[in-house]
């Protein structure tokens, strides 16, 4: 994500949505990525893209009014064998 960043673009497309998210939005995704709030994860319904593992949808750590679960709150998908 950081080198997407070097990138010129007005709008970047996540895989979990169809609407474009704005690129000043890319800060807020790598606070997530960067530094996950794991004890809060929830757990996510496992589906046939990737079988047999237990994802998580977390949330920036440091930064808890960004937290919560609302469609404009940035966070990640991690599957917990990846944190082990």
């Amino acid at each position: 994500m950081k080198q997407i960043q070097k990138l010129d673009f007005n709008y970047l497309l996540t895989g979990h949505s169809l609407r474009p998210v704005p690129r000043e939005r890319l800060e807020d995704f790598i606070g997530a990525a960067m530094n996950p709030d794991i004890e809060r994860a929830r757990k996510l319904r496992p589906n046939e893209f990737a079988p047999g593992v237990t994802s998580l949808r977390c949330f920036e750590k440091k930064n808890p009014e960004k937290s919560g679960h609302g469609k404009n709150k940035a966070s990640i998908v991690i599957s917990r064998d990846k944190l082990l």
